[in-house]
Parts: C-alpha cells; structure tokens; sequence
C-alpha cells in the first residue's frame, strides 16, 4: 500500500483506496486496471470442457486384458492428437471415467465396463487392468505380454499386470520367480 495523487483533486490518498476520501472520485475501478496491467503473472484460462460432445463407450471384452486394450485404443487416439491423461476413477458402477487435456480443453471419457461385468469378469481384476490403461507407458504390446505370463503362471492377473506396468515386463518375470517360486532351488 502506498500513497498517490487523487486524480480529481491532488490530494494524496491511499492507493487502495475506493472513492478519494476528500472530494469522493472513484479509484477502485482505475486501480485495479492499473495493478492489472503492471501484474507479471498471465491470467489463468480456463480450458473449455467438451465432456459432453463424447457418449459413454461401451467396452463388451471377453477378459479384462482385452478390455484393458480396448481403452488404451481410445486414449491413444487422443494422446495422438496431444492429449494428455490425468486422474482415472474407477466407479462401483461399472463406469470408469479417464480424465484428459489438451492447451485448450478438457474432457472427460467415460467407459463403460458392464457389458464385460455381465460375461463373467472379476470386478477387481477388470478394475485394476483398466485403471492401468491411464498409464501412457501401457501399450497393446506390453498388454499382451502380460497376458501370456498369466496364462503360464496361473497367477493373478491384477498382481502381474501391475508389476509389469511398474517393473517392465522382465522386471515383472523376475518379481514373480521371486514371489512364486520357493528360495534355496
């Protein structure tokens, strides 16, 4: 806060003053433009939401590994576009939602997974291999690698999954000879 002539009359008046307590000429509106104007910080933009402009997309997959690929296939068609994905919630539902931005928008995709839920899945499996579809590193290929370990291991598929995503699929091999197979062989 410092001092400044009033406009109107000279007089020396606060500057954050509202009307000039000596002749009452409005300040706050010429202040504020001012201090506006002089702010090195860009005012903030909001990103326009085009939720609405994208219907659920239904995900009708045989397991949650094809489920999974499924919603990496749609992301990656907006991370090709230069989207970028944000939270991803899972609902009790059977509705997951992936959020996602570019410079001038944001949206919100919405997936839904009861058709799958209804063909017998695990909800917790088919929830944790879709939730990791969030994760840009996760691809078709890395997708399906883990898939056939599960199929030769036999072990869960959310647990693997996982370490895959985390680990690297090797990382993920040796984690579970670690894991699986008994010390001192």
């Amino acid at each position: 806060m410092s001092l400044i002539a009033c406009p109107e009359c000279r007089k020396q008046i606060s500057s954050v003053a509202a009307v000039c307590p000596h002749c009452g000429f409005p300040i706050a509106s010429k202040n504020e433009s001012e201090v506006a104007s002089q702010s090195s910080v860009p005012p903030v933009r909001q990103k326009e939401d085009v939720s609405n402009q994208f219907p659920m997309i239904p995900i009708d997959a045989k397991d949650e590994f094809d489920a999974a690929k499924q919603i990496v296939r749609q992301l990656n068609r907006f991370r090709s576009e230069g989207w970028t994905t944000g939270q991803a919630c899972a609902g009790q539902d059977g509705i997951n939602q992936y959020h996602m931005e570019n410079d001038t928008k944001k949206v919100i995709l919405r997936f839904d997974l009861r058709p799958t839920f209804r063909r017998g899945v695990s909800f917790l499996s088919l929830t944790m291999n879709t939730m990791e579809a969030a994760i840009p590193e996760c691809t078709e290929q890395k997708i399906d690698q883990v898939k056939k370990l599960v199929r030769q291991t036999g072990r869960s598929g959310c647990l693997v999954f996982f370490l895959a995503l985390v680990f690297g699929i090797i990382g993920a091999i040796t984690v579970c000879i670690e894991l699986f197979i008994p010390f001192g062989r």
